[in-house]
């Protein structure tokens, strides 16, 4: 009885050694994996978010030039209209920094923004410059 015991002692250390010296220390590397993951995962869905404000700000662009058309709208009541839903967006745009141009059924829009992504670890800020640039011509 004394000798199943011992052996049952033996079964149990070699086990633990094979998992690392500790019963628990299996959980540490997926822990950190899975960190790693969530944090990837929270930047890539900033970053789709900037990419979906400029896409969002492009399309704009080009509905503001259409309706303008339409609708019989000067460059100066176009260019508030696309300030007031970049300011939606979160975008600061300068009356300056937004160029209009519209001349027998042709138009252009033009304007520059910088848009940023903030990273916690290591504490870091990417900048990224966005150039946006529609024209339209038609009868």
């Amino acid at each position: 009885m004394h000798r199943k015991e011992k052996r049952g002692l033996s079964t149990l250390r070699n086990r633990q050694r094979r998992q690392g010296g500790k019963p628990g220390a299996s959980w540490v590397p997926f822990l950190f994996l899975l960190a790693l993951v969530a944090y990837g995962m929270y930047i890539g869905i900033r970053y789709v978010g900037i990419r979906i404000r400029y896409a969002d700000l492009k399309d704009k662009a080009r509905v503001v030039l259409e309706y303008a058309f339409a609708e019989g709208k000067k460059p100066p009541q176009m260019k508030d209209e696309l300030i007031k839903h970049a300011k939606k967006k979160g975008v600061e745009l300068s009356p300056d920094s937004v160029y209009i141009y519209q001349k027998n059924h042709t138009g252009y829009v033009y304007f520059t923004y910088t848009d940023s992504l903030v990273i916690p670890f290591p504490k870091k800020v990417v900048y990224f410059y966005f150039e946006v640039n529609e024209s339209l011509s038609g009868e």
